[in-house]
C-alpha cells in the first residue's frame, strides 16, 4: 500500500513540475508575442482529493443471475467452445458478515 500511496505522490510532484514548466513556456510565448491556444488537455479537473473508503465496496457490484445459458456463453467464450454440464457452488459463511462462494463447473470435452 504504501509503494502505491507512494507512486502516486511521485506522479503529482511531476505532473506539479510539467505544470510549473508550462507556465514558464507560456510566459515566454507571451513576452515574444507569440500566440498560442489555451487548452486544458487534462481537462477541468485539477484537484487531486482522495475518494473516501467505503467500508462496503460489495454493494457496488451489481447482481446477475447466473443461469445455464450465461454459463454456457462465458465458457463457450472463454474455454473455447467447449459446453457446460453440471454448474453448482460450494457455500462457506465465516460469521454473519461475510460469505464465500465457490463456483464449481464440470464441461464436457
Amino acid at each position: 500500500m504504501e509503494s502505491y500511496q507512494q507512486q502516486i505522490s511521485e506522479l503529482k510532484q511531476q505532473i506539479e513540475q510539467l505544470e510549473h514548466e508550462n507556465l514558464c513556456l507560456k510566459q515566454l510565448l507571451d513576452e515574444a508575442g507569440i500566440s498560442y491556444k489555451e487548452k486544458n488537455i487534462a481537462g477541468a479537473q485539477t484537484d487531486y482529493t482522495q475518494e473516501k473508503y467505503e467500508q462496503n465496496q460489495g454493494a457496488r457490484i451489481e447482481p446477475i443471475e447466473i443461469n445455464d445459458k450465461n454459463a454456457n456463453i462465458f465458457f463457450m467464450l472463454f474455454c473455447r467452445g467447449r459446453q457446460v454440464v453440471t454448474w453448482h457452488p460450494d457455500v462457506y459463511v465465516y460469521g454473519k458478515d461475510y460469505v464465500r462462494i465457490e463456483w464449481h463447473l464440470t464441461m464436457r470435452i
